[in-house]
């Protein structure tokens, strides 16, 4: 039996981010796929200035993240780190970055207009 239902992560890949090439016609244009690909998505919950602000918001984050190599897994850098120390201190450091980053993020997702989240963001 076939599952009908395909998540909205699902689908973007599927249907956006393979057609317009993925990640294989080079890195630059890895980069703009992805941010091409969030700005849909960000469309995609609501055709408003905030939406695809987020959206172009998490397409940027995705595209320094892959340029810097922070989706390396732990293993890869762990192998060149001699110690657990180290490596749980950068871990954490990545952690709190991440999630300050999706946080400011969710701001211009949540409010309901895009001078609110202008607003909320300059306090």
């Amino acid at each position: 039996m076939e599952r009908w239902h395909i998540s909205l992560s699902t689908w973007l890949r599927d249907y956006l981010y393979f057609p317009l090439g993925g990640n294989r016609k080079g890195k630059i244009r890895t980069y703009i796929n992805l941010i091409v690909v969030m700005t849909l998505g960000g469309l995609w919950h609501g055709a408003t200035w905030n939406y695809a602000v987020w959206g172009i918001f998490h397409g940027c984050g995705l595209a320094v993240e892959r340029l810097l190599g922070v989706n390396q897994t732990s293993k890869e850098i762990q192998a060149r780190s001699n110690s657990f120390w180290q490596q749980f201190l950068l871990d954490l450091i990545r952690w709190v970055l991440i999630f300050s980053f999706v946080s400011i993020g969710w701001i211009f997702f949540k409010l309901v207009n895009f001078d609110a989240a202008i607003d909320f963001s300059l306090l």
